[in-house]
């Protein structure tokens, strides 16, 4: 047990020279590597901020803007105590049919503030569902 606060404590001082990196020179490699830390301690919400500011800032860079796409779709399948609807219609956070409708939401719903708050009624609940 001590083991594993003492590697946490370790993920979180990297975390926190990361930030201060990123304040110096905000650097996209930071970000995802700070995200991954995040996502390691099951932040879900610090190390999709990160991603989401990836996804948004990625331009004509496919490689980030890939990397960023994998790991929120590993972010977003951090269990939170129910099933969303379309994971659960598909088995499987990996189908294709589900990459299909993120890219989906993030090109087309994330566009718009009525798709932003379609999006957010979803996530609200969907899972009760």
């Amino acid at each position: 047990m001590l083991a594993k606060e003492d590697e946490k404590g370790r993920i979180r001082e990297a975390i926190s020279l990361l930030t201060e990196a990123i304040q110096l020179a905000d650097d996209p490699d930071y970000r995802l590597f700070r995200a991954s830390l995040y996502y390691s301690l099951k932040e879900k919400q610090s190390a999709l901020k990160d991603v989401e500011h990836l996804l948004a800032t990625a331009g004509n860079n496919q490689d980030q803007y890939l990397e960023a796409r994998k790991l929120k779709d590993e972010i977003e399948t951090l269990p939170e105590g129910g099933c969303f609807i379309a994971t659960a219609v598909y088995e499987t956070p990996y189908s294709p049919e589900l990459t299909v409708l993120r890219n989906f939401r993030d090109q087309v719903l994330l566009d718009s503030s009525v798709g932003k708050a379609v999006i957010s009624c979803y996530y609200m609940i969907s899972p009760s569902i």
